[in-house]
């Protein structure tokens, strides 16, 4: 199996399956769960979406009948009396969780083949077993927990912004280098329309396409708006207050880049620097001071070439202790490690100060620093092995720790930056580990909630016992080893354990890749399938 698996990349055009009308994929009961029964408004729109705080989506079987005119940046948006949010908070229980969050492909799959089993018996008792439309029916189911998933979002989240993009990309990260700036409504929209808001925060992300030939690939620093609001100005709109239009989304700055951008992260040291893994098996590095916010030709000009890997990666890593130091890893099994102040060669082409193999010949999938030592770093292969290096020895010869800690590909791993010895990893057997490095032998934790392959984990940033992970299965988890074996009652065990504390189920492609933002607890996400999201989870951490 490959590092990461790609899907095909198509521009953005979204089309939903109509309702199935099978008893058997109906998931409707959370649309009566809402005791309150507000003003609604309905706003179409065709770009962005945005949920705030306090703002609740209609969750009631009479606005069933427009369901089917609903797609993804149609949004509902509800206003309830600050009085009502005790009465909602006391409703929204973990029964949300277990029908939104936690529906169960697998059975509901079974379910549709031994009907699909039974009409092919019925039509033709004498025929082979056949499931040509499962897949038909699966996309329906897909879609209706999509829709509740967006009618019931509002009690989920202090935050939601979803954003389509014309190419998906594969790489998100947050540029939390400095703080939010803020801007005045009449500077950021040109007085193209009244704003009940003042004021403005951006944020800016990296992200990377992902495209078809012959469409260009492009390095991207994307700027986020969100308005300042609060609860005073919510209730002081008759109605509720729509936030669509004012989550504005575009382009920063765009550079041209050769092959599919894989993996893109920016200097700890130095934010203008941003190194790049590409499918062309290249490494690149790009200092966007020097580039316009618009490519001035179709010429592909990197500022430095890094040029050692045989097979394209998706792993690299800036030393946070270290300025200017950068390892990669790749599907050739070999880590390079980069002093990008070291000399060039024409034309600008830098080769590593380090290199050498770290995992069998199936490849390496993923490389980190540790956050409290400048020498150590640790990775992860397809040979199911865990590593840790000390570059001031001989890497060549062994690692320093090494234990076969899964019975499936690694994926990624994730050091935690508060306590030094603690390490996850995320695999294709569907779970997530955590060890202490001074004894891989035992697995301190499983971690069990995704239904497919875990191909990204990440301790947060504000708390030292949350971490999130996301993968094949379309969710994102977010973790809290503080509830690990806490009580839970028989109806909360079917749901999940205690640790899981949160599931964005709002994507409706394989997740590729996320980041916590640095000074808050939002999270932004990408899909194959063209999407990013932007989230704060309703959760007390």
């Amino acid at each position: 199996m490959s590092l990461r698996k790609k899907s095909s990349t198509t521009p953005q055009s979204s089309s939903h399956s109509s309702e199935s009308s099978d008893e058997e994929i109906q998931t409707s009961s959370l649309r009566t769960i809402i005791p309150l029964k507000p003003t609604t408004i309905k706003i179409e729109n065709d770009d962005d979406a945005i949920l705030a705080d306090n703002e609740c989506v209609s969750g009631n079987d009479s606005d069933d009948a427009n369901d089917d005119d609903d797609d993804k940046n149609d949004v509902i948006i509800q206003q309830h009396s600050p009085n009502s949010f005790s009465i909602i908070n006391q409703t929204i229980n973990m029964q949300i969780k277990a029908d939104i969050q936690n529906a169960s492909k697998e059975s509901l799959l079974a379910k549709i083949k031994q009907r699909k089993l039974k009409e092919k018996i019925r039509k033709d008792p004498n025929s082979a077993c056949c499931d040509e439309n499962i897949e038909d029916d699966l996309r329906e189911f897909e879609y209706e927990n999509y829709r509740i998933w967006k009618k019931n979002c509002p009690f989920l989240y202090n935050l939601l912004i979803t954003n389509s993009v014309e190419w998906p990309s594969t790489t998100v990260q947050w540029y939390s280098y400095c703080k939010p700036q803020v801007q005045s409504n009449q500077k950021m929209w040109n007085n193209s329309y009244q704003s009940n808001f003042r004021e403005f925060v951006s944020e800016r992300i990296l992200l990377g396409t992902q495209t078809e030939p012959p469409e260009k690939n492009y390095v991207i620093i994307a700027t986020q708006y969100m308005p300042l609001i609060d609860q005073e100005q919510i209730f002081a709109c008759e109605g509720g207050v729509s936030l669509v239009k004012y989550a504005k989304f575009e382009n920063y700055v765009r550079i041209i880049h050769e092959g599919d951008v894989n993996r893109a992260r920016y200097n700890p040291q130095n934010p203008f620097i941003i190194a790049t893994c590409s499918s062309n098996s290249k490494n690149y590095l790009f200092d966007y001071s020097k580039h316009p916010c618009e490519p001035s030709s179709d010429e592909f000009k990197p500022d430095l070439i890094l040029n050692h890997h045989s097979k394209e990666g998706f792993g690299i890593c800036w030393n946070n202790r270290k300025h200017n130091i950068l390892a990669t890893c790749a599907s050739d099994s070999y880590i390079s490690i980069w002093d990008i102040n070291g000399n060039t060669q024409e034309p600008k082409t830098l080769q590593p100060k380090m290199a050498f193999k770290a995992h069998d010949d199936e490849g390496c999938n993923d490389v980190q620093w540790h956050h409290q030592h400048d020498t150590y770093l640790g990775s992860v292969g397809n040979d199911k092995m865990l590593r840790f290096w000390d570059i001031r020895m001989n890497c060549k010869t062994k690692s320093i720790f090494q234990g076969r800690v899964h019975d499936a590909i690694i994926n990624t791993l994730s050091f935690n930056p508060f306590c030094e010895y603690i390490v996850l990893t995320a695999s294709d057997d569907h779970t997530v580990a955590l060890f202490d490095i001074r004894n891989l032998k035992h697995r301190l934790h499983s971690f069990h909630g995704h239904k497919d392959e875990v191909l990204d984990v990440k301790w947060s940033t504000y708390c030292e016992t949350i971490f999130a992970s996301s993968g094949r299965d379309k969710r994102l988890i977010i973790w809290d080893m503080t509830k690990i074996n806490a009580a839970q009652s028989q109806e909360d065990a079917v749901e999940g354990p205690p640790e899981m504390i949160f599931i964005h189920g709002g994507h409706t492609g394989i997740i590729q890749d996320f980041s916590w933002h640095q000074h808050n607890q939002m999270i932004a996400s990408v899909s194959h399938m063209n999407e990013i999201h932007v989230f704060k989870p309703g959760i007390d951490a």
